[in-house]
């Protein structure tokens, strides 16, 4: 059976969150997820390299994909609230 461990770290100079997930199973970490956000007029605007998986996030939290390629999406928004909440991607890159 797999544990998982999620932690939340404040950068007290820029003011950006970052919310951590990892995944163990016998001891060994087998994923890891690390989510940095900065919350401005209330909603939050982040980057990450997948919609999150856990945590409750609002509708219209905005994440920015870490890992956009040609003929992928930009980024990802909350348009129902909930842990973690649904996501829709956003923005089609060009090929």
């Amino acid at each position: 059976m797999a544990t998982t461990v999620q932690g939340k770290m404040r950068e007290s100079k820029s003011g950006i969150d970052n919310l951590a997930t990892m995944t163990f199973k016998g001891g060994v970490a087998l994923q890891t997820t690390v989510i940095s956000y900065k919350v401005i007029n209330g909603k939050r605007l982040g980057n990450s390299a997948a919609i999150p998986v856990n945590g409750t996030w609002g509708k219209g939290d905005v994440l920015i994909n870490r890992n956009a390629v040609a003929a992928g999406k930009a980024g990802w928004i909350c348009t129902t609230a909930g842990s973690p909440g649904t996501w829709k991607p956003f923005g089609a890159i060009d090929a």
